[in-house]
């Protein structure tokens, strides 16, 4: 047996306490009775003490029922199969060096594998994966309905986790097809976070990316993770450090490349969204997925725990029920006895 609700059991501790004032409540009451004389003594005799001992028991074994109810007891299990229907989402974080760059708070890589967590958090129902890439791409974690796995995976997504650097938005198109397609999905987007600057020699064109991806299917809302102002790119080091230089010693400042990105999200039937200090940029990737025509992406079994809450929750009410009938009953003794003592 487990429990649903298992802190709604600090009410039981309640109970045993709830007996002490009654305990309490009893013992005043019939020290204040005794103090009117001999009549109140025969009152109270006739009262029956017995009966407001069963009808406090019986009080406190309701509420213990009740409290018991609360926490959701559950045992046994059921099976049903259920057909899931939603989109596939594939993150694709660049992790090249100049994702370490300051210019988003704290960093560039940090903003972004925060922006997928948020994200995770707001597309219950789908699937979703995750391709790392730089100069090369490789799936770092496969279509999933297990989300806290693909949160699990992506806090470990680090610039330089791709031996290639750069930035190949083709490999990175190519390796996204390919995780499709081993999970033969049929709707696909793609959250693709990245400063979008290409600067190896591996440049493909925007267009030539744009229009593989739709021939794949594949619809990119792409993430601009830094500032058209750029920054810096830091460097550990031995002695600390340092800034990343180009062959001439300068140092090297990294820039966003907004038209980049806003023409391949374009072109495959997305968006862009730049970063923001509010969030506005989750929000609206969570409506856009959310607004997308999902289908069927297979079935799973679902195991889960019986409730059996409405087990005690009856019973708890059938005694409450019971102590009315007692209390009821004492009632009308007492006026009984009302009557007899003023005849």
């Amino acid at each position: 047996m487990r429990f649903g609700e298992p802190l709604a059991l600090a009410l039981v501790a309640l109970v045993p306490v709830a007996g002490l004032l009654l305990w309490f409540a009893g013992r005043r009451t019939r020290a204040a009775l005794a103090r009117f004389g001999a009549r109140a003594g025969r009152l109270l005799e006739r009262e029956r003490r017995g009966r407001r001992r069963v009808g406090n028991v019986l009080l406190l074994a309701a509420a213990l029922l009740l409290a018991t109810a609360a926490a959701r007891p559950q045992w046994g299990r059921e099976e049903r199969e259920i057909t899931l229907v939603g989109v596939d989402v594939l993150f694709a974080l660049d992790t090249s060096f100049s994702m370490d760059a300051r210019d988003v708070a704290p960093s560039r890589m940090d903003r972004a594998r925060y922006i997928a967590s948020s994200l995770l958090d707001r597309i219950p129902g789908n699937r979703a994966g995750i391709v790392a890439f730089a100069g090369s791409a490789f799936t770092q974690c496969p279509l999933t309905h297990d989300l806290a796995a693909v949160r699990t995976l992506l806090a470990g997504v680090a610039t330089g986790a791709v031996e290639n650097p750069g930035t190949n938005l083709a490999a990175m198109i190519v390796e996204a097809a390919r995780a499709f397609d081993r999970q033969e999905s049929r709707h696909r987007v793609v959250v693709l976070l990245t400063d979008g600057r290409q600067d190896d020699l591996r440049v493909t064109p925007v267009a030539e990316v744009a229009a593989h991806a739709e021939t794949a299917g594949i619809v990119v809302l792409a993430v601009g993770v830094g500032t058209e102002s750029g920054a810096t790119i830091p460097v550990p080091a031995e002695s600390g450090p340092t800034l990343m230089r180009d062959a001439a010693g300068a140092p090297i400042v990294n820039r966003l490349d907004a038209g980049a990105l806003s023409e391949l999200a374009a072109r495959t039937g997305g968006a862009f969204f730049p970063v923001s200090p509010d969030d506005r940029e989750i929000v609206a990737m969570a409506e856009r997925i959310a607004g997308m025509e999902g289908g069927e992406l297979g079935d799973e079994v679902s195991r889960r725990y019986r409730e059996r809450f409405y087990l005690p929750a009856g019973a708890g009410f059938a005694l409450l029920f019971a102590h009315a009938l007692v209390a009821s009953g004492g009632r009308r003794s007492s006026a009984r006895a009302d009557r007899e003592g003023a005849a």
